[in-house]
């Protein structure tokens, strides 16, 4: 990354022990590293992913999908919270491709 160069803000959608966003964490901690994450969002409650987020000091959020009627309504807010965190409409997950 160039110096006085803006990291790209990532969000995380994660639902499960984190070893993937653990791995994003660390890369990101990285001197001249151009990425730095700036929300993790899950969808179960008690995912280890959100407690990796809160060691590295990232905003965590658990999304209760009980809270949305339809899959529809759940990625509509993931992407919400993405955005809004990240000024860009995408999160990077691999869970997000299949839920």
């Amino acid at each position: 990354m160039t110096s006085g160069a803006t990291p790209l803000g990532l969000g995380v959608l994660a639902s499960g022990r984190g070893s993937n966003l653990q791995a994003i964490l660390e890369a990101c901690a990285r001197p001249g590293f151009p990425a730095r994450v700036v929300v993790v969002v899950a969808d179960r409650e008690r995912a280890p992913a959100l407690e990796h987020a809160r060691q590295h000091r990232v905003p965590a959020i658990w999304l209760n999908p009980k809270d949305f009627g339809d899959r529809g309504r759940r990625t509509t807010r993931r992407s919400g919270v993405c955005s809004t965190s990240t000024g860009s409409a995408s999160c990077a997950s691999r869970a997000s491709c299949g839920s």
